[in-house]
């Protein structure tokens, strides 16, 4: 199994959203403080997203330089979506169905011989009128250690 890099896990995930969930815009603000407004200007954007790395942690207890060390990586998904005024119900099931297309987009990354990725959860909160959606994936994968 080939290493990856979590720059690299990170860029493939946001790169399978923009194009299997083709209404989403990938936001310049990082992942943890994308939806808090400020930064960029950005800071809550109608179907935006970022993708974050929060964690990762070494699975078993045998690494080597030239094969690096299996690792199980938290990848985190926050998408806004902005719910309309009126008829906010209808918005919100517009909402979960397109959140549902940002998971089947990274479900859809190919299982390959470098890197599997398994959705774990997702957790969402309404607010000032704004859908915010937290979906947490596992990656399996083999750290580089040089």
């Amino acid at each position: 199994m080939a290493t990856v890099a979590l720059a690299t896990i990170r860029q493939r995930v946001a790169a399978a959203i923009t194009s299997g969930a083709s209404s989403w815009r990938e936001s310049t603000d990082p992942w943890d403080t994308f939806g808090a407004g400020g930064g960029d200007g950005e800071g809550r954007m109608h179907l935006g997203f970022a993708v974050g790395i929060p964690a990762d942690q070494q699975m078993g207890d045998r690494q080597r330089r030239t094969l690096g060390g299996l690792s199980e990586t938290r990848v985190m998904v926050r998408c806004l979506y902005n719910l309309g005024a009126l008829d906010q119900l209808t918005d919100y099931d517009a909402a979960l169905a397109a959140e549902q297309d940002v998971r089947n987009a990274v479900s859809a990354i190919q299982r390959g011989a470098d890197l599997h990725l398994l959705y774990v959860e997702g957790d969402r909160s309404v607010a000032d009128g704004w859908m915010t959606s937290n979906l947490t994936f596992k990656a399996i994968h083999h750290m580089p250690l040089q």
